[in-house]
């Protein structure tokens, strides 16, 4: 089996071609097909084929051989109510709450794949919002900057005087 411009392995492109697809593409395809017989169906996200949806296969993808889920596109009854069910219960799910800070220190990586550098930086952020495993960061010109839980050293809240 080869690679198929550094993108995907062959056996990941066989898998496409029998209806196989990794969850983001899973979703997009499945809005397309399925448009406008039934209301949540737009609202698929690759986040609810991968909690209703068992993978069917896995495959190597990108230039450094990613182990990528793949899910059928065929989908009986069952299917079709646990995706719903999983849509609803992530709609159900509270809006996260941004918080005020004043400060933020961060690990900014560089250099090369080889040499890589890690420098600690310290941002001035409005305000805050930790989702599972991302910090989103807001600034004061509307700017917002999206970093994993690993590469945020501390961050200082602003306590409000009640």
């Amino acid at each position: 089996m080869g690679y198929i411009n550094y993108s995907y392995s062959e056996g990941a492109a066989d898998a496409r071609a029998n209806g196989e697809f990794p969850a983001t593409d899973l979703a997009r395809e499945l809005k397309k097909r399925f448009r406008g017989r039934h209301p949540l169906i737009p609202k698929i996200t690759a986040r609810d084929i991968r909690q209703a949806l068992t993978p069917s296969a896995w495959h190597h993808t990108s230039a450094r051989y990613n182990e990528t889920d793949f899910f059928s596109a065929r989908l009986d009854a069952d299917d079709w109510r646990e995706l719903f069910s999983a849509i609803r219960e992530r709609l159900a799910e509270p809006e996260p709450v941004w918080k005020p800070c004043s400060s933020a220190v961060i690990k900014m990586w560089g250099g090369s794949r080889r040499h890589p550098t890690c420098v600690e930086q310290t941002i001035s952020p409005v305000a805050y919002l930790r989702v599972g495993d991302w910090y989103t960061f807001k600034f004061a010109d509307g700017m917002t900057l999206r970093k994993k839980w690993t590469t945020v050293v501390s961050v200082e809240e602003v306590i409000a005087n009640v």
